[in-house]
């Protein structure tokens, strides 16, 4: 029985690395911090799932809006980056393949209200390379271990 329960604790571990609210970098520009949520395991397509969390780093608040409106996706339909607080986003990394793809974006006021949501399907999304020294580097090299 103790065998049995170790090895379904280990499974179960193994496909969660990590906790809520982990922090884990600031951007090369000092304007976004990057925050992971939660990894699981995607078996079906052998990669990794991130939720995370990217809000403005302390004062920056304003630079961080102004980033987020020029980098959103074309799906992106919202006006609304004047109340922009943070955002979070689902990732699917391949960690064999060095690739990643944003699989949701969900735009949130300070205050906690959704902004907007945007949601692809996995047909619709093609994988990419990892830009150096990005956020998006920075967080497969940890859930990845690389």
């Amino acid at each position: 029985m103790k065998n049995i329960l170790f090895v379904i604790v280990s499974v179960v571990c193994s496909n969660l690395s990590f906790g809520q609210n982990y922090f884990l970098t600031t951007s090369a520009d000092g304007v976004e911090e990057l925050y992971i949520m939660s990894v699981t395991s995607n078996r079906s397509t052998n990669s990794l799932v991130v939720f995370d969390r990217l809000k403005p780093a302390d004062g920056k608040l304003q630079e961080f809006r102004h980033n987020a409106k020029k980098t959103a996706d074309k799906e992106t339909a919202t006006d609304e980056f004047e109340k922009l607080g943070y955002y979070r986003r689902k990732v699917q990394y391949s960690c064999q393949a060095k690739k990643y793809r944003i699989m949701e974006v969900t735009y949130y006021e300070l205050s906690g209200k959704v902004i907007e949501k945007t949601e692809f399907d996995e047909d619709d999304r093609a994988w990419s390379p990892l830009p150096k020294g990005s956020l998006i580097e920075a967080e497969f090299k940890k859930v990845c271990n690389k």
